[in-house]
């Protein structure tokens, strides 16, 4: 069942990680409002799965899509959760975020759901 016949120089090395990326196809995305000006938080609807609480930010390399984050007895904050979308369907998402976002000062529509 397990290999006895380890190499001892790779006896403390970490597992390598393997990221599965989640499909988007039939994604919406919703509840999509500016909170500043870098950071827009919204909600992604997928078959079988609802995620709360994602963020665009316009951070110093470009947009990317931040998790939503807890605060540990540590003081260091931590993803509550973890999504893997593809370069293609990370920036598919964002567009469709940016295409719908509300400002701050406008009233947040939560229930309808747009298309990436």
């Amino acid at each position: 069942m397990f290999n006895k016949n380890k190499n001892k120089n790779n006896q403390n090395a970490a597992p390598e990680v393997v990221k599965s990326y989640l499909s988007i196809e039939g994604a919406t995305v919703q509840a999509c409002h500016l909170i500043s000006d870098r950071v827009c938080v919204f909600t992604l609807n997928v078959p079988g799965a609802t995620f709360l609480n994602l963020k665009v930010v316009d951070g110093k390399n470009g947009e990317f899509i931040a998790m939503p984050q807890s605060k540990g007895r540590d003081g260091q904050y931590y993803d509550l959760y973890r999504v893997y979308l593809s370069e293609q369907d990370t920036q598919r998402v964002i567009a469709a975020v940016a295409e719908h976002a509300t400002a701050q000062s406008e009233k947040t529509d939560y229930k309808t759901r747009y298309e990436v």
